[in-house]
Parts: structure tokens; C-alpha cells; sequence
């Protein structure tokens, strides 16, 4: 009896001394107070993980071993495909031309970028338009025509695609929008710009100068990608355009009219 009169005494001085206050035992944080009533009613816990930077004790989300594992397994795959193209032998030509069309097999930005734009609407900063821009009637068309002129050699003479005569220094404009997926020099075609599209096709264009767009800059449709080289007595001049899908070329003159 005494001590509770003496605990009862105690607190009074103490509140006469904080001014009539009662002080509270300060509570300090717990992961406790993270615990869901999902985890209480359940009687299960969630694990949890404290970092002390003076332990050496790794975090969970990081194993060395596995870490290594896939470095040595890098390491390997790198190994195989040196000695695939050391090794003349033809049994691993089947191997050879995997390995080849794995990596040749190109990532269809245009076509992402479309079916991002259909889902969640149309990017802000990653296909910037031009401000204050009004399409002309001729962008507003199915393709742009790349530039006019005389077509000199046909997609049946060349299986590839068409070369077109016009006045030299003349801009050649992107047939649609899309993103420049190379500019390189390619075989029969010399330095060529080559530009995909949402469908997936890539319109290729070369015998250009004055190149001044980048590898995967997105291209607006009847953006000017490059002007026709000069030839001879710098009043004319030619280019080459192409149209390249499902691994094979296709006639353009059957989806544009250059002349």
C-alpha cells in the first residue's frame, strides 16, 4: 500500500515540475509498426532485412555465387561463339548461321513505338513533333514521295529496288515516319540511310550528301533526310530507294508514283 502511495506521490512532483504536464515515455520507431493486420490476424511475418554497413553479412537480393555463375556462364557463351567462327568445320555451319541471324535480327522500334502510343497514348519527349508545324497536304497522304524525277532503273531489272534521276542537290524527303535504324554502306546500294517503320518494313535510301540525321533518330514523314549527289555536270542527279520487309525487297513503284 505504502509503495503505490509513493509511486502516486512521485508522479504528482513530476507533474508539478513539467508545469502540470504528465511526461510520456518517449516510443521509439519498430519495423513492428509496419506489421499489416493481414500479418496479425495471420500470425505470419513478413521477413525483414536491416543494413549495417559494418557487417559482412551480404543483402539477401545479392549472391556472390550466383553473381559468379553468370559471369563464367558470359564468359562461355562468348568462348563458343569465337570458336563457332574460328572452326571452318561444316558441321557448324547450322550453329554459324543461328548465332548470325540472332544477332542481325533488328529491334522494331517504329513498331513499339506504335503500339505504345496506341496503348498509353502518344509520347511526349521520346517523338518530339515539330512546333508550330501545320502537315501539308501532300504529308497528309499515304507516303511521301522521297523526290521526283525519271525512274532509270527498274525493281524488275534490279530485284532490289529503283534508281530515280532528278536534279541534283534535290532534298529527298522520308516516305513515312519512323526511326533511322542505320546509315552504312551496303552492299549494291553504296551509303545508305535506312529508316523503320510501324509496320515493321524499312524504306532504304542512298546516293544521298548532306546527311544529317543520326542512327535512331525518329523521322517524321516528309522529313528531308539528304539531298541528291551531284553527277557529272551538277544539273542532275540520281538516288536509290528501296523497300525491305519479312527479309525480302518489294517493288516501290507499286506503293508510290515518282514521277
Amino acid at each position: 500500500m505504502n509503495r503505490r502511495v509513493q509511486e502516486v506521490r512521485k508522479r504528482i512532483a513530476d507533474r508539478r515540475k513539467n508545469g502540470g504536464k504528465e511526461e510520456k515515455p518517449q516510443r521509439k520507431f519498430s519495423y513492428d509498426d509496419l506489421i499489416s493486420d493481414e500479418e496479425n490476424y495471420s500470425g505470419e511475418r513478413f521477413p525483414t532485412y536491416e543494413y549495417n554497413p559494418e557487417s559482412k553479412e551480404h543483402h539477401p537480393l545479392f549472391s556472390p555465387q550466383w553473381f559468379l555463375f553468370k559471369l563464367l556462364t558470359s564468359f562461355c557463351l562468348v568462348l563458343i561463339v569465337a570458336i563457332l567462327f574460328r572452326n571452318p568445320a561444316v558441321q557448324l555451319d547450322g550453329a554459324r548461321a543461328f548465332v548470325e541471324d540472332t544477332m542481325e535480327e533488328s529491334f522494331q522500334f517504329a513498331k513499339m513505338s506504335a503500339w505504345y502510343e496506341e496503348k498509353f497514348g502518344e509520347p511526349l519527349a521520346l517523338i518530339p513533333k515539330s512546333v508550330g508545324e501545320e502537315p501539308t497536304e501532300e504529308a497528309n497522304s499515304q507516303y511521301v514521295v522521297p523526290a521526283s524525277g525519271n525512274v532509270v532503273e527498274t525493281f524488275a531489272s534490279s530485284k532490289k529496288g529503283v534508281t530515280v534521276e532528278t536534279g541534283s542537290q534535290t532534298a529527298v524527303q522520308a516516305m513515312d515516319a519512323g526511326f533511322v535504324k542505320s546509315i552504312e554502306e551496303k552492299k549494291g546500294f553504296g551509303k545508305t540511310v535506312s529508316i523503320q517503320h510501324a509496320d515493321g518494313s524499312e524504306s532504304w535510301y542512298s546516293g544521298l550528301a548532306n546527311i544529317d540525321i543520326k542512327t535512331f533518330d525518329f523521322i517524321e514523314k516528309g522529313q528531308v533526310i539528304g539531298k541528291v549527289k551531284a553527277e557529272g555536270n551538277d544539273k542532275k542527279g540520281s538516288y536509290g530507294f528501296a523497300l525491305y520487309k519479312d527479309g525480302k525487297f518489294m517493288d516501290p513503284s507499286k506503293v508510290i508514283s515518282f514521277e
